[in-house]
């Protein structure tokens, strides 16, 4: 078992302020951005209608693959910039920023000429009408652009999560939502087409670097962002680190973001938009639990600097405790709800999407749960092994999703992700972080599993409950159901399975907000 002083020192590290602002400003940001996206979505949708909705979702997903072109970079400088900054080490912050920049301008670069001279070829790839083809090769060239500023664009924010400034990267992330919203709105109600949406995102993008980057010269001038400082020496430290973070994350987008395309391939484009709306839903656990894991990676890098062994495993059990918790009682309410959210959303004809919903999301909870692991991994460069892995769970997927598309639709499609998500998870992943981290499965069992267990079942009795004696279809019944739901598994869970670090977290958090109230002294987050 975890030493007394092992556990002790882990509270400390939890209820830190910089951990506590990570998470509650990182759920602002996504609360915000989740909620423009609920209203945003419908409006879009009715505008361009279910074709052009189709296509922007079929570019977008060939946009977010694009993503991969990173390399793997971003996690790198987190790493990097993380133990340097733990050492003190300004000089080789400096230098492994400016040679991560490099590389990113030059990938960025490459994107672009690729974008121009594949973009016409798009539209003969997938199921699409001959009357929309030009606007799928215009939309291409768009998100080409956008994807070739994003690259080198991701640097600065790296650097941020380095330096454990979560409030402000979170900050500056919710004003381009705000603001990318406001335009889209603008552009739409003003008659602008579709690839004249897309665009307005770009002046946006370039605008929050900017701001980031001053930022970053401003509080930490000792790493002011160049690339003066760059070293060729440094390429091969960088790539080392990241070209396994690549090869998973290509796994992984495989896994969960080619289904659209697949899609494309086997269907009319019109049936991509029904599925990308309902794997929209079924990600939102994931997307909330994402803002806590974010923290793991720096801090389990700061962790290795300071040569503490015993409190990486005590943040793997707390961190995945912490994270299964989050993302259990939502997938929950997906569980019960789905269909009802889908027709309060976006219209009662796509309520019976609710099974493809139910699907992506049990394959969202099977990956959460090994979030915190691969975070910890990630952070003291222990991830190779699970490189190769990945790719037969992404090349299973590629190959299930095809089969079944084609007898099945849409929930074979679905289905598809959820088989080998679990094999991959349960029967590899698992066993190989437990085995590294040195984790005992009646640990695991005992502090992560169990703890969220009888909540769930409680969770879970009063929401099937509402639903038999109410059947609740409106948006203030779903509501009040879910607020009931929560409020009893949240209590549930202080007082027989959270441990002291959700109580100091808790605590921590009602002084802040009593001070905001009664007080009236800004939280400071």
């Amino acid at each position: 078992m975890i030493g007394s002083a092992t556990v002790e020192a882990l509270e400390v590290a939890l209820i830190q302020r910089r951990v506590l602002s990570a998470v509650l400003s990182n759920w602002l940001s996504k609360a915000v951005a989740l909620g423009v996206g609920f209203f945003l979505t419908p409006f879009i949708l009715h505008r361009l209608g279910e074709v052009q909705y189709g296509l922007l979702a079929l570019v977008g997903s060939v946009a977010t693959i694009g993503n991969l072109l990173d390399l793997g970079i971003r996690p790198a400088v987190v790493k990097y910039v993380a133990e340097n900054h733990a050492r003190g080490d300004h000089q080789g912050a400096r230098s492994l920023i400016a040679t991560a920049l490099m590389l990113q301008c030059f990938v960025g670069i490459l994107t672009l000429l690729l974008t121009c001279a594949s973009a016409s070829l798009f539209p003969l790839l997938f199921n699409i009408p001959t009357s929309e083809r030009a606007v799928a090769t215009s939309l291409v060239l768009v998100a080409g652009a956008q994807l070739a500023i994003s690259i080198p664009s991701a640097i600065p924010g790296a650097v941020l999560w380095g330096l454990h400034r979560y409030g402000f990267s979170n900050g500056i992330s919710l004003a381009g939502t705000l603001a990318s919203a406001v335009i889209t709105v603008g552009v739409l109600l003003a008659g602008g087409s579709v690839t004249a949406m897309m665009a307005s995102a770009i002046p946006i993008n370039v605008g929050m670097q900017v701001i980031t980057v001053l930022y970053i010269n401003h509080i930490a001038p000792e790493i002011r962002i160049g690339w003066s400082d760059a070293r060729r020496g440094l390429v091969r430290t960088i790539l080392s680190f990241s070209s396994s973070m690549f090869v998973i994350d290509v796994a992984y987008s495989v896994q969960t973001r080619v289904d659209e395309i697949i899609i494309g391939a086997y269907m009319p484009v019109i049936a991509v938009g029904p599925y990308a709306i309902a794997r929209r839903l079924g990600a939102i656990p994931q997307l909330f639990t994402e803002q806590l894991i974010g923290v793991f990676l720096p801090l389990a890098s700061q962790f290795q600097a300071e040569g503490g062994g015993e409190r990486l495993r005590s943040l793997y059990l707390v961190g995945s405790r912490l994270t299964l918790a989050m993302c259990a009682p939502l997938i929950g309410i997906l569980v019960v709800f789905a269909g009802p959210l889908l027709a309060l959303w976006v219209g009662e004809q796509y309520s019976h999407y609710a099974p493809i919903v139910v699907v992506l999301a049990l394959a969202g909870v099977v990956e959460v749960a090994q979030w915190t692991g691969g975070a910890i991994l990630q952070g003291t460069a222990r991830h190779h092994g699970l490189a190769i892995a990945s790719v037969c769970a992404a090349l299973a997927k590629l190959a299930l999703s095809a089969l079944l598309v084609q007898y099945y639709g849409l929930i074979g499609l679905a289905v598809g992700t959820l088989i080998p998500t679990v094999a991959l998870n349960c029967f590899y992943v698992l066993p190989y972080m437990m085995r590294v981290i040195r984790v005992r499965a009646l640990e695991l069992v005992g502090q992560v599993l169990l703890p969220v267990l009888l909540p769930m079942m409680v969770l879970m009795a009063i929401l099937y409950g509402i639903k038999w004696l109410a059947n609740p279809s409106g948006l203030f019944s779903i509501a009040s159901a879910v607020i009931v739901g929560l409020t009893a598994y949240g209590l549930v869970y202080l007082l027989y399975g959270a441990g002291n670090p959700e109580w100091q977290l808790f605590r921590s958090l009602i002084i802040r907000l009593n001070r905001a109230v009664f007080l009236h002294q800004p939280p400071n987050w």
